[in-house]
C-alpha cells in the first residue's frame, strides 16, 4: 500500500511537472487580417498586442503587401504607425524568444522586457541587422536568450513595410499553481518513501 502511494506520489509530481513547464509555442500570424490591428488575435497563447501592430498580407492572397520567401504563409507582422511596436504577455515568456524577420532599416532594435508595453528592468536588447533591399524576400532567423521573466517584446524602429516578423516562438513562464502541485506531489512521494524505510 504504501509503495503504491509513494508510485501516486511521483506520478503526480511528474504530471504536474508536464503542465507546469510549457512546450515552445510558434505563432505564425496566418490569422491576422491585412491592415486590421493584431489586438487579442492570440489571446488563446496569452499573447496582446499594441494598438499598431497589424497584419500584412500578401497581394497574391488578397492583401497589398509585397514580401517573398517567408518562412510560413501569406501574412506576416509589422506596424502602422508610430516607432514602436509591442508584443505583451501577461503571464510572462522565459529563457528564449525566436522569430524570423525582414527589414530595409539599419537601426530596428528589439528589446525584451520585465513589464508591460516596454516598461520595468530590460532584460535584452538586440539590434536587428538590415536584411533586404526593397522586396522583402531575405529572411534571418534570430534567437533572443534572456533572464528573468519577459512581459513584453519590442520592436523600435521605422513603422509599417520597413519591417516584418514571422514565426514567433516563446517559452511561456511556468504557472505558479502548477508548480506548487510538482512541489506538493514530490513531498507526498518523499514522506511515503520515508515511512516505506522505517517500517
Amino acid at each position: 500500500m504504501r509503495s503504491q502511494l509513494w508510485i501516486i506520489g511521483v506520478v503526480a509530481a511528474w504530471g504536474a511537472g508536464a503542465d507546469a513547464v510549457q512546450a515552445d509555442i510558434i505563432v505564425d500570424f496566418e490569422a491576422l487580417t491585412h491592415g486590421v490591428p493584431a489586438g487579442s488575435a492570440y489571446a488563446n497563447v496569452g499573447l496582446s498586442f499594441s494598438g499598431n501592430a497589424q497584419g500584412f498580407v500578401h497581394r497574391h492572397a488578397g492583401g497589398d503587401a509585397r514580401f517573398s520567401n517567408t518562412p510560413s504563409g501569406d501574412v506576416v507582422l509589422g506596424w502602422s504607425h508610430g516607432r514602436s511596436m509591442f508584443i505583451n504577455a501577461e503571464s510572462g515568456l522565459v529563457d528564449e524568444i525566436g522569430l524570423h524577420y525582414s527589414t530595409r532599416r539599419r537601426n530596428t532594435t528589439l528589446s525584451l522586457w520585465s513589464g508591460m508595453n516596454g516598461t520595468g528592468d530590460l532584460l535584452a536588447s538586440f539590434r536587428l541587422p538590415r536584411n533586404d533591399g526593397r522586396r522583402h524576400a531575405n529572411w534571418d532567423e534570430i534567437l533572443v536568450p534572456f533572464t528573468g521573466v519577459a512581459r513584453s517584446v519590442q520592436w523600435h524602429g521605422a513603422p509599417g513595410a520597413i519591417t516584418y516578423i514571422d514565426d514567433f516562438s516563446f517559452t511561456p513562464a511556468p504557472l505558479p499553481g502548477a508548480m506548487g502541485l510538482v512541489a506538493a506531489g514530490l513531498a507526498c512521494a518523499a514522506a511515503c518513501r520515508r515511512r516505506m524505510r522505517t517500517v
